[in-house]
């Protein structure tokens, strides 16, 4: 399933986001995931996330990035290297491989982010604006892994301000204002 979080700039996808990844505590009121707290670690290693801004350290290669990530998702040493291979040739960031993240543009951050986020091929998949600085090809190449991520079997939460982008990715929505 793919669930569109719609709203406009300012309507709190974003701080909604970061409560469910436990990145913000609730001023009031409680806030679960997979039926389970915010914090429970468990249901952070069945997760996947793509903030709205993904940051990297810009002297890391991608694949040092993605290593490390590899690591503190308590990916196997004997798979990792696999691993990262296969989320690199998703996005589409082979060539990329040893590419410092300081010196790539935008929309190649944004692969990254998105390998990093699947690298754990997790049953719940959170994006927050994924499709903010790709090209017309680039957008499309994300929907394309949506939607396999779906037939892998993750659920997908889907956020954007973008309506036409929700209705052609979207199973089901749902609306902030």
């Amino acid at each position: 399933i793919v669930f569109g979080f719609l709203g406009p700039n300012g309507a709190g996808k974003t701080t909604t986001i970061r409560l469910l990844m436990d990145l913000l505590k609730p001023s009031a009121g409680t806030a679960t995931v997979m039926g389970k707290p915010t914090d429970d670690l468990q249901v952070k290693h069945q997760m996947g996330f793509l903030p709205d801004s993904p940051a990297f350290s810009s002297h890391l290669s991608a694949s040092e990035f993605l290593s490390i990530c590899a690591k503190l998702l308590k990916i196997p040493s004997t798979v990792r290297r696999n691993r990262i291979d296969e989320v690199l040739d998703i996005v589409k960031m082979t060539d990329h491989l040893k590419s410092k993240l300081g010196g790539v543009s935008r929309g190649m951050l944004q692969r990254i982010g998105i390998a990093q986020a699947i690298l754990n091929k997790p049953e719940l998949l959170i994006l927050d604006e994924p499709l903010v600085g790709l090209d017309p090809h680039g957008r499309q190449e994300l929907k394309d892994i949506i939607y396999a991520q779906k037939k892998a079997g993750s659920s997908v939460f889907f956020c954007s301000h973008i309506l036409s982008d929700v209705e052609r990715i979207c199973d089901h929505i749902g609306i902030l204002n």
